[in-house]
C-alpha cells in the first residue's frame, strides 16, 4: 500500500493500547514505539504514523481525530479488506457506494467512534490523507519520488528497521508478520533465531539470512554529556565518522552524531574507543534524562535511495544481511506457488555478526540435509579494487570458500548447472577474508553439506552499502530453481561420499 500526503495523525483515546491494537489487527498497521507518556506509534508500511495518546498529553480539548477530518485509506485490495472487516462484525450495516468510474467509498466508525474511510480508485493512488484544507500534500517520499515499485517499498522497509546483533527484535516480529499466509508455520528458538517453515515431506532444506547488522553498544557516559560507544559486529572506523546513529534507550529512541574532537589527529584514522556521539546534552544528567544507559544498542540510521539511470543500484544501511532475509521469504513465496519436492526451511538467524552464533541454535532446530547461508558478497569493481571478485548486476555469487566454510563441492556444481539450465548470471567468488552463518550448518548434526550464496555488495559493514536489484531478483530466481530439483535422489546423491 501507498501513502499520499501527511506523515503524522493524533487520536486522543482514554485507552491507547487497545485502540492501537484495533487498528493493528484490522486495518494493517504496525507497532513502531510505546512513548513514555503511555502513547501508541503506530505506521503504516510506508511510514505515515499515527499517534495515539492519552487526553492530556497535548490534546485539551480535543475530541477524537486531532486536526484532520477522516482518517482515508485505500487498500491495496479494496473488496477483500472490505469482506474482511464485516466479517469480523465492522460496518456490517454499512453500504458500498460505487461509482461509474471505478472510484468506491466504505465509512465505518473504530471503536471510539472516529471515521475511517476505505477508498477505491481507478489509479491505483494506494493509500492518502486529506487535509482538514482538503488540499492534497505533497508526495511523502519526495526525496527519492521514484521508488514506486512495491518489492523496493518492501526492500527498504527491511533495511530501515534498526536490528544490530542481540537486538532483532523489530526485524523478527516484521519478517514473521510477511511470513504469515506464506509458510506453514514459524517458530523461534532459544536465542531469537526465525524458522519459517513450508511443505510436510522429502528433505530437509535450510536457506537462511542472517537479521542481525553491525552496530555498536554504550559503554560509557562522559560528564559533559558525550557517548563513548565500542563495537557490536566489525564496524569500519571508516564508516562512523560525522554520520548519524540512533541509540535505543528504555524511553525511546535518542539521536546523535557521531563526533571527533579538534585534538585528534588528521593525519590518520583513529580507534573506535577514540570517538563519541554528540546527543546535544551538556551533561551526564541530561544524558541519563533522555534515558541513555550503558548496554544501551547504537544503530546507523536508515537513508534508502536508488541510483543510476535505471534506479537498479539500491543504497541503505543493513543489505548486510537483511538481503539474504529477503531472498529466503520471496523464495518461499515463489516455492508455495510453483511447487516444491521437500520441506523448504526460511527465516533468519541472529547475532551472526558476532559469531555465527543464533547459526548454532538455529541449525540445531532445523536439522537442515542441505543448507544454504544467504548472505552478501564482497565486490570489489569500483576503484581502487582488485578487480579478481564479483561485480554488481553480474548476478548472484557462489562463493567457494570464505574463512569459515569451503562450500560442498557437489550442491556448488549442482547449483552452477540449475544457473546455466534456467540462463540465469552468476558468479563464483572467494572471499579472503569472514565468515558466515555456513560455517556453522556444515558441522550441524553428523554434518551437512552447505553452499554460501551471496547478494554482491559494495561497502559492507560501514552505515551505507549497495547493491544492485537484478542481482536480488536473479538469487531468488536461482534459489527457487534449486530447491524445486532437490528432491529425495538429488539430496541423496549430493550426501553420498
Amino acid at each position: 500500500m501507498k501513502i499520499r500526503g501527511i506523515d503524522h495523525i493524533g487520536l486522543s483515546s482514554k485507552d491507547p493500547e487497545k485502540l492501537a491494537s484495533w487498528y493493528m489487527e484490522h486495518l494493517g498497521f504496525r507497532l513502531t514505539m510505546k512513548g513514555p507518556t503511555g502513547n501508541y506509534f503506530i505506521e503504516t508500511p510506508d511510514r505515515v504514523m499515527l499517534e495515539i495518546m492519552l487526553p492530556g498529553n497535548g490534546t485539551e480539548g480535543a475530541e477524537g481525530l486531532l486536526g484532520w477530518k477522516q482518517i482515508a485509506l485505500v487498500p491495496a485490495d479494496f473488496d477483500s479488506c472490505v469482506e474482511a472487516l464485516k466479517a469480523a462484525g465492522i460496518g456490517e450495516d454499512a453500504p458500498v457506494n460505487k461509482r461509474e468510474d471505478g472510484y468506491c467509498t466504505f465509512f465505518f466508525k473504530d471503536p471510539e467512534g472516529n471515521t475511517v474511510h476505505l477508498a477505491k480508485w481507478k489509479d491505483d493512488r494506494g493509500m492518502y490523507q486529506e487535509a482538514v484544507s482538503g488540499e492534497e500534500e505533497p508526495d511523502r517520499d519526495s526525496k527519492n519520488p521514484e521508488i514506486t515499485d512495491p518489492e523496493l517499498r518492501f526492500l527498504r522497509e527491511l533495511t530501515d528497521l534498526q536490528g544490530t546483533s542481540g537486538h532483532e527484535g523489530a526485524v523478527r516480529d516484521y519478517l514473521r508478520k510477511q511470513y504469515e499466509g506464506i509458510a506453514d508455520r514459524t517458530v523461534t528458538d532459544g536465542l531469537g533465531s526465525l524458522l519459517a517453515f513450508h511443505g510436510s515431506e522429502g528433505p530437509r532444506i535450510l536457506a537462511v539470512g542472517h537479521m542481525d547488522e553491525v552496530g555498536f553498544m554504550v559503554r560509557a557516559l562522559t560528564e559533559d554529556g558525550f557517548v563513548k560507544f565500542s563495537r557490536c559486529g566489525f564496524f569500519f572506523v571508516t564508516g562512523v565518522l560525522s554520520q548519524h546513529f540512533t541509540i535505543h534507550t528504555d524511553k525511546g529512541p535518542v539521536e546523535g552524531l557521531c563526533a571527533l574532537g579538534p585534538g585528534a589527529p588528521f593525519d590518520k584514522f583513529p580507534e573506535i574507543e577514540q570517538l563519541v556521539l554528540d546527543i546535544g546534552c551538556k551533561s551526564r544528567a541530561e544524558a541519563e534524562e533522555l534515558g541513555v544507559r550503558i548496554g544501551d544498542f547504537i544503530e546507523p540510521a536508515g537513508d534508502f535511495r536508488t541510483l543510476g539511470p535505471d534506479g537498479k543500484y539500491l543504497v541503505n544501511k543493513a543489505w548486510d544481511n537483511r538481503i539474504g532475509c529477503a531472498v529466503a521469504l520471496r523464495t518461499m513465496e515463489r516455492l508455495k506457488e510453483e511447487g516444491h519436492p521437500n520441506i523448504f526451511i526460511g527465516g533468519g538467524s541472529v547475532q551472526e555478526e558476532v559469531g555465527t552464533r543464533g547459526a548454532k541454535t538455529l541449525a540445531a532446530l532445523a536439522a537442515p540435509e542441505i543448507a544454504f547461508s544467504l548472505d552478501v558478497g564482497i565486490a570489489d569493481d569500483m576503484p581502487g579494487g582488485a578487480h579478481e571478485g564479483s561485480r554488481l548486476g553480474k548476478g548472484p555469487e557462489l562463493c567457494v570458500m570464505d574463512s569459515a566454510t569451503i562450500s560442498n563441492r557437489k550442491l556448488l556444481r549442482f547449483a552452477a548447472s540449475v544457473a546455466e539450465e534456467c540462463g540465469i548470471p552468476y558468479q563464483t567468488a572467494l572471499l579472503k577474508r569472514g565468515g558466515t552463518d555456513a560455517g556453522e550448518f556444515q558441522v550441524s548434526g553428523t554434518g551437512c553439506p552447505a553452499l554460501v550464496l551471496n547478494v554482491p555488495s559494495r561497502y559492507a559493514h560501514t552505515p551505507t552499502s549497495m547493491i544492485h536489484y537484478e542481482d536480488y531478483l536473479n538469487t531468488v530466481w536461482l534459489l527457487t530453481e534449486i530447491v524445486k530439483r532437490l528432491d529425495r535422489a538429488a539430496v541423496d546423491e549430493i550426501r553420498r561420499f
